[in-house]
């Protein structure tokens, strides 16, 4: 500030501080509040990670249980962990169990007396009817109904098998050969209907990872369903699509009148419809790791069955081939 005398500035007086010290401590406060806040903030997710293990930890214990059921192992139980809600999912998990395990129990005592009940009688009349061929019956009706006994112990044995859900190896099934025996099995039933039969194969062999029971059980569902339902003539073609080969049976008929879905449901045998047929040949074609489906619904309907290719130089892809293939044939 200015000195004055006689109005005069003779000086001028100046004061100043220090404030280093001041700032320092400033810096030491912000930094104290950003450690105090990193704590806070370390503490809180600490916090909220044993608060999320906590909770996580048990709710992988149940799904683990869950995936043990899931595989077929009904012994398995969800431990309780103390926690209201998940321990109440373990308690349903549980419950679920003990029913699946008795459902199954149950579906495997009937498959096995069903197994009993049905080959029995099937042995019966397999015996009185070589009986009777032995006194002279006329040979080929009895050649026939023995021809007969034996499909339908095939076909027992297959559905049985499949019912039991009992890991199996995959066969592999030669397509083409498979297709032969079909056609010599359908020939007469369809030419005695006046409909000709066309079959559409590679001339080389074609083989897949699907039990030879299953698949002749499929494609006869697929003949009986052209045969009973369709018109004309039926056509089978096999032919390789990506890493499936596709078996295709259609006719000349006027084909599915609603949605071809709805042939898949199970449902009465009586009057028309498709019954339990289709239902079943789906189920047999996923058990095999295939599917079956409609690709044209009509008219002139074509039911497809996927079945997956067993990878050997046994075969190459369509295009690989002679464009020819193997001639179809008419019956």
């Amino acid at each position: 500030m200015p000195l004055l005398s006689d109005e005069r500035m003779t000086g001028v007086v100046r004061a100043a501080r220090d404030d280093s010290a001041a700032q320092t401590d400033i810096r030491q406060a912000w930094v104290l509040l950003a450690a105090v806040g990193a704590a806070v903030v370390g503490l809180a997710a600490l916090a909220a990670w044993v608060l999320g293990r906590r909770l996580a930890a048990p709710l992988e214990r149940v799904a683990v249980v869950a995936s043990r059921l899931g595989d077929g192992d009904f012994s398995a139980r969800a431990p309780r962990a103390s926690i209201e809600e998940v321990d109440k999912v373990g308690r349903a998990l549980d419950s679920t169990a003990v029913r699946l395990h008795d459902l199954v129990m149950r579906e495997r005592a009937f498959t096995a007396d069903a197994s009993h009940q049905l080959r029995t009688p099937l042995a019966a009349l397999r015996i009185e009817l070589e009986a009777m061929e032995l006194r002279g019956a006329p040979a080929p009706e009895v050649g026939a109904a023995l021809a007969q006994v034996d499909r339908l112990q095939t076909t027992i044995d297959t559905l049985l098998t499949v019912a039991r859900d009992v890991p199996r190896p995959r066969e592999r099934t030669d397509v083409v050969g498979l297709l032969d025996e079909l056609e010599n099995g359908w020939r007469g039933r369809l030419a005695a209907a006046s409909r000709p039969l066309r079959v559409h194969a590679p001339g080389a062999p074609i083989e897949v990872r699907a039990s030879r029971a299953v698949l002749v059980e499929i494609l006869n569902v697929l003949m009986d369903n052209a045969w009973r339902h369709g018109r004309g003539a039926v056509v089978v073609r096999a032919r390789c699509s990506g890493g499936y080969v596709a078996v295709e049976v259609g006719d000349e008929g006027p084909g599915f009148e609603l949605d071809p879905e709805d042939a898949f449901e199970r449902r009465r045998t009586q009057g028309p419809g498709h019954g339990i047929g289709l239902a079943l040949a789906r189920a047999l074609a996923h058990a095999e790791g295939g599917r079956l489906d409609v690709p044209q619904p009509g008219p002139g309907p074509v039911v497809r069955l996927l079945v997956p290719v067993a990878i050997s130089e046994s075969w190459a892809p369509e295009d690989a081939r002679s464009p020819s293939g193997r001639p179809g044939r008419e019956d």
